[in-house]
């Protein structure tokens, strides 16, 4: 089976953004349903991705909990940035963006409706998670929604309620990303020069 059209897009986008200096390559891309490219501190990797990956292995892990936070903290942030900047990003907002706790975060994101009340519900729920996970080391101290984590049914309504918001902000994520056609008009622009 051949390359499609975006999947070609895709390699010369990759290939394009290799070409940069790193400071102004995207931290992160989604690019389609199946792959997301994000940046580490000196590389990109590109990973398999489904919106719903980060709670496939999840379990009663508090570090595997922590670590699923900081992806949804990660494309928050993004999602600001797309939105203040509407194209790349800059080490000024990023400095901002980390002296800014997580629920000024999301609430910025509700007062701009970039987010609704739904969703910033659920994420300050789900932040209190969080927030027990890191003050706490078993998860018979952590509750969602008044119910115990340790509980199976409250895990589980803990679980799919992170699934439901992680899948909400990878599509408000994308709707605010890089255009793969202008990106790729631009990137040639800048890599001539």
């Amino acid at each position: 089976m051949g390359l499609t059209t975006k999947d070609k897009k895709i390699i010369r986008l990759l290939e394009l953004i290799d070409k940069l200096p790193f400071k102004d390559q995207p931290n992160m891309l989604v690019l389609g349903d199946d792959f997301v490219l994000v940046k580490d501190k000196k590389h990109f990797l590109l990973e398999s991705f489904k919106p719903d990956y980060v709670l496939t292995t999840v379990g009663f892990d508090r570090g595997e909990i922590l670590d699923v936070f900081s992806k949804i903290e990660f494309i928050v942030n993004e999602i600001i940035t797309r939105v203040i900047l509407s194209a790349g990003s800059s080490g000024f907002l990023g400095d901002l963006l980390n002296s800014i706790d997580l629920f000024t975060k999301i609430r910025l994101l509700n007062d701009w409706s970039i987010i609704n009340n739904q969703l910033f519900g659920m994420l300050v729920e789900l932040k209190k998670v969080r927030n027990g996970f890191a003050h706490n080391w078993t998860i018979r101290n952590v509750n969602y929604r008044n119910v115990n984590l340790d509980n199976k049914v409250g895990f589980n309504k803990f679980k799919k309620d992170l699934n439901s918001a992680w899948k909400k902000l990878v599509s408000i994520y994308e709707t605010h990303q890089f255009d793969l056609n202008e990106m790729l008009r631009d990137l040639e622009l800048k890599v001539k020069n």
